[in-house]
């Protein structure tokens, strides 16, 4: 048995001026650390800038890229303040054959997904009369490297991925498997931007004006793994999980997918108002990732 230890006494006001000190100290010897972590999250979100040969010593200054990698999603018409309702659709693909096509060309099923969530899109969008050479879709990733018993909870950073919508499918995935190879090696960083940019804009009431206006992304993919095989609840098969999530701010669409039992199931969740056309999307997908899987 061991006692428990005693409540320690309050502080006195020097010792919380030596600690407010000490932090502040602290704050200093971390901040090339921290500059570090922010270039590498406004590249990881697509917000750096390029300096000019003629911009002398300095701060960077913040100047668009060039034309031709400007950074930021397309504006296009399913980026729009969306509403309270929503709509659900499904398509589905054979998952061996799906991973097994996307590593014959050096890809995952993250990748083979987001070429055919670009590829869906960019049919709607046509019928539309719109015609983006690229799309933005924003994926989840972990950005814990490790943990310990005194540092629990969720770490999630966001990793926009630039879909080119020019070439055909194979050329696509080719492209997107080999931009996620090389931000996946440094993960993460986008949460020194994103957490404090998200909290400060809640605390000021500004995050609904942000989210309705931002141009960061287009979509929203998630992936989640699920039972290898077939599970039961209460003595009945479960013959099909099907994943749902939010869409808000301006993302009028977003996908959900989830594998189960050797199928992966691709969840289409829009604003009717902003994509009525979300039965003809889960259509398109559907044949997206047939084409992929074949």
């Amino acid at each position: 048995h061991t006692p428990s230890t005693p409540p320690a006494p309050e502080p006195d006001r020097r010792t919380l001026l030596a600690d407010a000190w000490t932090e502040r100290a602290r704050t200093v010897r971390g901040l090339p650390a921290t500059l570090a972590t922010l270039r590498g999250a406004r590249a990881e979100l697509g917000t750096a800038r390029t300096r000019r040969r003629d911009d002398g010593p300095g701060p960077e200054p913040l100047r668009e890229s060039p034309p031709a990698r400007r950074k930021g999603a397309a504006p296009c018409s399913i980026n729009a303040p969306t509403g309270p309702r929503r709509a659900v659709h499904l398509a589905e693909v054979n998952l061996a054959r799906l991973r097994t096509a996307g590593k014959s060309q050096g890809a995952t099923v993250n990748d083979c997904l987001l070429v055919a969530v670009a590829g869906a899109l960019e049919h709607l969008l046509h019928a539309r009369g719109e015609r983006p050479d690229s799309l933005v879709v924003s994926v989840p990733i972990s950005a814990r490297r490790s943990t310990s018993s005194a540092d629990l909870g969720n770490q999630v950073g966001v990793m926009p991925v630039r879909v080119d919508l020019r070439g055909d499918a194979s050329a696509r995935l080719a492209k997107v498997a080999a931009e996620t190879r090389a931000r996946k090696s440094a993960p993460g960083s986008s949460l020194a931007l994103v957490g404090p940019l998200f909290r400060g804009a809640a605390a000021v009431g500004a995050f609904g004006w942000f989210v309705n206006r931002q141009r960061l992304v287009n979509t929203f993919l998630t992936n989640l793994r699920g039972p290898p095989d077939s599970v039961h609840l209460a003595g009945t098969p479960v013959t099909r999980i099907v994943p749902v999530t939010i869409t808000a701010g301006n993302v009028g669409v977003a996908f959900a997918a989830l594998s189960y039992a050797g199928r992966l199931g691709v969840t289409v969740i829009t604003d009717p108002d902003v994509v009525p056309e979300g039965a003809e999307l889960a259509r398109a997908l559907h044949t997206q990732l047939a084409a992929i899987a074949r």
